[in-house]
């Protein structure tokens, strides 16, 4: 017969808790994968190999005739009061940090479009107050403004492509202070999908590159007759306006103007809608708009598709992603 455990009894070092469990050496063998214990002398064998487990997880182990004392370092929690401060405090500032990330991506993007200045950038202004409402002290607002405008200023917007199912390419627009370093983390992205990054880029052989301004409609503008929007686009040097929803997968998704244009006539056309003819833009920005399309019909296909689009959002320094991809309706 092997001799039984009685009990074990865990003492912890930090904060003197003891407690008395019946265990057998069934039990020590499964909790510790042992398979031989067959024999007094394989008993012992187990004995010695469960004392080196315990010294590796810093644990002792002292044993006689009849029972087992192990000596268990652990901490509890619901008896440790840094411990929860520590974790309510990781919560909250992990909330705050998320907040902060976000304000300071939208300060940038402000930036980027109309300038450092609050005082002429409304965009950037309205973030401030906003930040300022939020709790966050002003020496710290002002800190975040200087490092975003820093940041602004050291990168540019990159591009990279990518060749994904039947042959359809995906364009990955970034804003990077570090191209390589950001075109590498994208191909790391996409290394276990259909989807490979290309070295030689083609992409301007299958988009248009255009300006893009949105503006969106209010309750006060009329919309049934586009006369009027035509003569502004024409008048602020845009190539087009065209009526659209915000969101064409939604129905009940609110309307939109874009105007299009040149992309190095951006800036100008953008400030020429704005000021002269008062309407409040929501965004400017380059678009690439595909005039050759591959169409995609297999639900394996479009399925590898959908997991290429998920990863290449998730780079860190994502701005756009475009693709030249058609599924049919049915």
């Amino acid at each position: 017969m092997l001799p039984s455990i009685s009990f074990i009894q865990m003492a912890c070092r930090h904060n003197v808790r003891i407690i008395q469990k019946h265990i057998t050496w069934n039990s020590v063998r499964n909790l510790y994968n042992f398979t031989n214990y067959n024999n007094t002398r394989s008993c012992q064998y187990n004995v010695s190999g469960l004392n080196s487990l315990l010294m590796r997880d810093k644990c002792d182990l002292y044993k006689n005739s009849n029972s087992v004392l192990i000596n268990i370092p652990c901490r509890y929690k619901g008896h440790s009061h840094w411990q929860n401060i520590r974790s309510t405090k990781a919560a909250a500032d992990k909330e705050k940090h998320s907040k902060i990330s976000q304000y300071n991506n939208l300060m940038k993007g402000a930036i980027s479009e109309y300038g450092p200045n609050p005082e002429t950038n409304q965009k950037l202004a309205k973030i401030l107050e906003m930040m300022k409402n939020s709790g966050i002290p002003k020496a710290d607002i002002k800190r975040y403004l200087t490092t975003a405008t820093q940041h602004v200023s050291s990168c540019s917007n990159e591009y990279f492509e990518f060749r994904g199912p039947r042959g359809s390419i995906f364009v990955l627009e970034v804003e990077t202070d570090h191209m390589k370093k950001s075109r590498d983390f994208a191909a790391s992205l996409v290394k276990k999908t259909q989807c490979q990054i290309n070295d030689h880029q083609s992409y301007q052989n299958f988009f248009d590159i255009k300006g893009l301004i949105e503006v969106p409609i209010k309750n006060d503008m009329q919309v049934s007759n586009m006369d009027e929007y035509l003569e502004i686009a024409i008048e602020s040097g845009a190539e087009d306006v065209i009526l659209t929803k915000i969101d064409e997968n939604d129905e009940k998704s609110g309307l939109v103007l874009k105007f299009h244009c040149d992309p190095k006539t951006l800036s100008k056309v953008t400030k020429e809608i704005e000021n002269t003819f008062d309407l409040e833009i929501s965004s400017s920005k380059v678009e690439l708009q595909p005039t050759v399309y591959v169409t995609i019909d297999s639900e394996d296909d479009i399925e590898a598709c959908r997991k290429i689009v998920e990863k290449l959002h998730s780079h860190h320094e994502f701005v756009a992603l475009y693709d030249n991809i058609t599924v049919p309706e049915d």
